[in-house]
């Protein structure tokens, strides 16, 4: 949230639904594996290796949802 929150390394702010909407129309495999994998300057797991595969989904899923 750090990066999403400050828009830090390019990443969409939270709550600006204009940039989020052709990434969230991207659809959820997509946006999960952006995050697990990285993507452009989005570190892999947000930069916190620990996190299960399905903590990201839920995360993505946060994001989504707080940006529709």
């Amino acid at each position: 949230m750090a990066c999403h929150m400050t828009g830090a390394a390019g990443a969409p702010l939270m709550g600006n639904k204009e940039a989020w909407g052709p990434r969230i129309a991207q659809g959820m495999e997509v946006l999960v594996q952006h995050s697990i994998q990285g993507f452009k300057g989005m570190p892999v797991k947000g930069g916190n290796p620990a996190l299960s595969d399905q903590d990201m989904a839920s995360a993505v899923a946060y994001i989504v949802e707080q940006n529709k």
